[in-house]
């Protein structure tokens, strides 16, 4: 059922983000991540990013550091609060 479903939302309704990144994700979330996965298309599933850790290398590359948060590895230290 649930490969049925994640078929029917990827074909019916296309994709509007180029990349999303989840970080300091829950150890629930990093376990779910990988029973989920494998049943993504590739495309999908190359836009997504799991991270259990505050930082997030892949992110700081993707945007740079300076506009990631520095309780995230990042250099902004505006408060976003």
């Amino acid at each position: 059922l649930a490969v049925s479903v994640t078929k029917l939302c990827q074909a019916h309704y296309p994709e509007r983000a180029d990349k999303v990144f989840i970080v300091n994700s829950p150890m629930f979330f990093s376990a779910l991540w990988k029973i989920i996965s494998p049943i993504l298309d590739p495309r999908t599933k190359a836009k997504l990013s799991v991270s259990s850790s505050k930082v997030c290398e892949e992110l700081i590359a993707y945007i740079g550091s300076e506009s990631v948060p520095k309780q995230y590895g990042g250099t902004d230290v505006c408060d976003t609060g």
